[in-house]
């Protein structure tokens, strides 16, 4: 009758290992840094660019822009690579996260989550 509870506690153990490998995770993409630059340029050519870094969850942004954009005095070109850098950073951070998860759920032998999380399938 109580046969398969043997079962119940593989995966309970299976669940506890899953969230301290979570935990580690976490840590590991806090201290992550991916930088993105948008716009003509970057810092060694001294063109108009926007330059965002973070860590591995989007946290603790900085920004750089570049003389040449401050110069221009154009606001809408500013707030349009702004955005654009702030978008291909969500980008980064998300594909970032979903390798390391998917590698994770790799090693605990959980088939098919990288396609769920829109990784490769």
């Amino acid at each position: 009758m109580f046969g398969g509870l043997g079962n119940i506690g593989s995966l309970l153990s299976l669940a506890m290992n899953m969230e301290t490998r979570l935990k580690a995770l976490m840590e590991e993409l806090a201290q992550a840094e991916l930088a993105v630059s948008v716009g003509e340029g970057d810092e060694l050519s001294g063109m108009k660019y926007v330059k965002i870094t973070a860590n591995g969850l989007g946290e603790n942004a900085q920004v750089s822009v570049s003389d040449d954009l401050c110069a221009a005095e154009s606001k809408e070109e500013l707030e349009t690579l702004l955005e654009a850098a702030f978008e291909k950073m969500a980008k980064e951070t998300r594909s970032l996260f979903i390798q390391k998860i998917s590698m994770m759920a790799k090693d605990a032998g959980i088939p098919g989550l990288d396609g769920l999380l829109g990784g490769s399938k």
